[in-house]
This record gives C-alpha cells, structure tokens and sequence, in this order.
C-alpha cells in the first residue's frame, strides 16, 4: 500500500468547553510512488514488478470527540484518494505471465485501475494544555 503524507488545510475541531465536539478537515494527499514487488505462482519472485506513480489526491476526514477537563477522546474517519499517473511492468514478468498464459502479454494487460483510496478510522486520547502567551 502506498505510503501517504498529507498536508491538511483545516481548522482543527473546537473544543474549548467540556462536553462533545465535531469537527471535518480537508486537504491535499502527496503519495509515494510505489514499488512493488509480485510473486507468480508461488515460485518467482519479480523484484519491483510493479512501478506505480500518483498524482496529487485529496483527503477528508471527520471527528467527533468529548472533552473531559483537559483531555480528548476522539474518533476520527478519514478518506483519501489519489489517481494513477502512470504504470510500469517489468519486461521479465511480463514476458513470464505470457509464457505461463501461452499467450503474448503486454503491458496494457495488467491494468491496476486509475485510482487508489485509503479509507482509516482511528481513535485519539489528547491532552489540551495552556502554555500562555495570549
């Protein structure tokens, strides 16, 4: 799965009094490239056999907490998506899949789709302090 880094352009969930709390961010996802390593037919092992790029994606996500004095405890859920820039196949596994098939395989016959979601549920324990300075 590809490594994600987001940089997220919202304002945090309000929780100044105590009691419940919601919240929703957004932002934008930068996604690794990946490369991926395939094992066909539990025997070869093709290193790299997938090299997958990403364009820049989006994310979402929504919290709901309770403040409790100077704790939080929040669920959040979160979606991020991102579309395929480019695919790349290994020449020696493209190659072994025809072989295997008793076919010509191409490129175009492995297809990955033209995106990647992430969906995540996560809960958080925060301590809240007052560190002055207005």
């Amino acid at each position: 799965m590809a490594a994600t880094a987001t940089v997220a352009f919202a304002t945090p969930a309000f929780a100044g009094a105590p009691g419940p709390y919601v919240g929703v961010e957004g932002g934008i996802t930068l996604p690794q490239n990946s490369d991926l390593d395939v094992i066909l037919n539990n025997t070869t092992t093709y290193d790299n056999g997938y090299k997958v790029d990403y364009k820049d994606g989006y994310d979402v996500d929504a919290i709901a907490g309770y403040k409790i004095g100077p704790v939080r405890i929040e669920a959040e859920g979160a979606y991020k998506r991102a579309k395929v820039k480019s695919l790349s196949v290994s020449t020696p596994l493209i190659t072994d899949v025809g072989t295997a098939a008793d076919t010509t395989a191409t490129a175009a016959d492995f297809s990955v789709g033209n995106h990647i979601g992430i969906t995540s549920l996560m809960a958080n324990a925060l301590l809240d302090g007052d560190f002055g300075g207005g």
